[in-house]
């Protein structure tokens, strides 16, 4: 695609600048590529993320083979650390975040969904396609709602239990939407 042209394209202008501050040539990289290409990354280290870091070491690598350096991949690999990538760094979200969101809520549809999921654990698009016949809102039981094989992730069809101040909820919001039928979808109205 065009973006891996410019990746590529600036990842050999990097490389190209990185020779020309080194006074390297294609010749003497030759000779040991496999030093030249760890000395090429801890030059990248102060600069660049990890991953960009492991973009630009590919691509020099590319680059390298194209004009006739071997470079063998066991050596290259034992002998050359790449940094790793870094995780996501965001925190879970905690019980007081969720309940200060669902009060905030205007809509009764999007507080459901988002009391359902924290209740259950249910994915978003395992309850978007809830209908009413899913649903189990007997008096004398715990709530519960049946995952049906065809709208869950692995194809195995789940009982999920949630609150009875969910289950308040659910009620109104059924009574709100005039959801009576079995096969009325829950929020596809």
């Amino acid at each position: 695609s065009r973006n891996s042209l410019v990746s590529f394209d600036y990842s050999i202008k990097v490389f190209d600048r990185y020779m020309k501050e080194m006074s390297h040539s294609i010749t003497g990289i030759a000779e040991s590529p496999i030093s030249m290409l760890d000395e090429y990354l801890s030059w990248l280290k102060n600069q660049y993320s990890p991953r960009t870091i492991r973009v630009h070491i590919s691509s020099a690598r590319k680059f390298l083979k194209a004009h006739g350096v071997k470079i063998p991949l066991e050596e290259f690999r034992d002998s050359v650390t790449l940094p790793k990538k870094r995780p996501f760094g965001d925190k879970k979200v905690d019980a007081a975040q969720i309940k200060r969101i669902v009060l905030a809520c205007k809509s009764t549809g999007l507080k459901l969904q988002l009391m359902i999921m924290k209740d259950t654990m249910a994915r978003p698009g395992e309850i978007a396609g809830l209908q009413l016949k899913h649903l189990y809102l007997d008096e004398f039981e715990l709530p519960y709602l049946k995952i049906p094989s065809e709208l869950s992730k692995n194809d195995i069809p789940r009982k999920l239990f949630f609150t009875l101040e969910t289950k308040d909820i659910l009620k109104s919001y059924l009574r709100e939407k005039f959801i009576t039928e079995p096969d009325d979808y829950l929020f596809l109205l």
